[in-house]
């Protein structure tokens, strides 16, 4: 064999070993590619059969309606009237008002309800703006049947909608509660809603593949439930949608305080009955100041600052938001006396709500109250009462009289 034979055979060997090598590389890849395929379709498979069977262990309590090719759900309780409207904040649903809801029914009807893409309404049409979300409830209220006047009562985000409502559907509202409310001129706001857009993108791609449901990454947002409702938020904070939805409601704040700054300028809420509860745990004073501005929005208002409560006052001191309905639902706003009548309070009965405002969003004062319960006809005990002793009404009386004579010197 001569030299030059003996490379060609050499040169057609390692061709050969080359080709298998790249033959095993392209099979390996493609095994890889299979397998990855199959991993996918089993993730995609595990989040569909878990969010179809915790749709079936957790089925609404309410009704679902249709608002236009999409439904939306709204759970009633009580009766009487006006009836009281409940809107929850950014990521959360009708069971937000689960602590309160029950306490409100016991005078009037109440109802809660799931924005678009929450709890156990179908997802809506973006953007996601407050102008959207305030035309979707009111459809949802004509479509239910659920006629007017109503107490409309907002958390956070919820209160820009309610105020919102509020400003386009003004002959409809006879009360409006806002809790811990979002402001329009918040400059926090922005900077805090853009940081967790990042994360909220993020949970929107990985929910279809299960992986936020495996890894359990929005455990955090369960825990200031009620212990026994957190399985049911687990079954809705895990269906596909939710990042999604946040996602799709912090990416509209923009046009959404927009819109609400621009009602604002050209409707005033004139003396309609308005209570503003902040929280009061490390209350920062320019939050102080924008929660003030709310309560100034209507010449007949109460801000009331909860003491013992951070954000989520409704899981704090859901009491306190319940005095609030109670005191527009039964009018205790009427010739001037503008006082919380009940609201949480410690075993030990101390005070864990401050009286900031009272009648025309004028006076501002500290009013104490005593405590009591109420016992029911069928033996039962009301939830704690905070009442206006003899001295306290001496001194809201004071109050109300001077606000009175201020406005007149300044009118005149």
């Amino acid at each position: 064999m001569t030299p030059h034979a003996g490379k060609t055979l050499e040169q057609i060997s390692d061709s050969r070993k080359g080709k298998i090598v790249v033959r095993r590389i392209g099979w390996a890849v493609l095994a890889l590619v299979i397998l990855l395929v199959l991993v996918v379709l089993a993730s995609v498979v595990y989040q569909g059969i878990a969010s179809a069977v915790d749709a079936s262990a957790y089925p609404p309590p309410g009704r679902l309606v249709d608002v236009g090719g999409f439904r939306l759900h709204i759970h009633f309780t009580g009766s009487g009237g006006p009836t009281v409207i409940l809107d929850a904040g950014n990521g959360g649903s009708s069971l937000d008002w689960s602590l309160v809801q029950p306490g409100v029914a016991t005078f009037t009807r109440v109802c809660s309800y799931d924005r678009a893409g929450y709890g156990w309404s179908d997802s809506g049409p973006t953007p996601r703006t407050s102008e959207r979300i305030v035309r979707e409830l009111h459809t949802l209220l004509v479509n239910a049947g659920v006629p007017g006047p109503y107490v409309l009562v907002g958390h956070s985000f919820g209160g820009l909608n309610m105020r919102l409502y509020t400003y386009t559907y003004p002959q409809d509202v006879a009360g409006l509660v806002l809790v811990d409310s979002s402001h329009e001129n918040d400059p926090t706001a922005l900077k805090a809603i853009m940081d967790g857009q990042q994360q909220l993108s993020t949970c929107q791609h990985f929910a279809p593949f299960g992986v936020v449901r495996l890894l359990g990454s929005l455990n955090q947002f369960i825990s200031p439930y009620p212990s026994a409702i957190q399985t049911v938020v687990k079954a809705h904070l895990y269906q596909t949608r939710f990042c999604g939805t946040w996602y799709d409601e912090s990416a509209a704040w923009d046009e959404s305080i927009s819109q609400v700054r621009t009602a604002r300028a050209q409707h005033s809420l004139g003396h309609l009955p308005l209570v503003v509860i902040t929280y009061g745990k490390d209350l920062d004073a320019s939050w102080q100041a924008l929660q003030n501005d709310l309560a100034g929005l209507s010449s007949n208002s109460t801000h009331v600052i909860a003491s013992m409560s951070g954000h989520a006052i409704m899981f704090d001191q859901p009491d306190l938001v319940i005095a609030a309905i109670r005191q527009i639902v039964t009018k205790n706003l009427n010739a001037g006396h503008s006082f919380i009548t009940s609201a949480m309070t410690s075993c030990k009965g101390q005070v864990t709500a401050r009286l900031l405002h009272t009648t025309r969003g004028r006076a501002t004062n500290t009013i104490p109250f005593s405590y009591r319960r109420e016992r029911r006809g069928d033996g039962t005990t009301s939830a704690p009462l905070l009442i206006p002793d003899m001295n306290t009404d001496k001194k809201v009386t004071k109050a109300l009289t001077e606000s009175e004579e201020r406005e007149t010197a300044l009118s005149a």
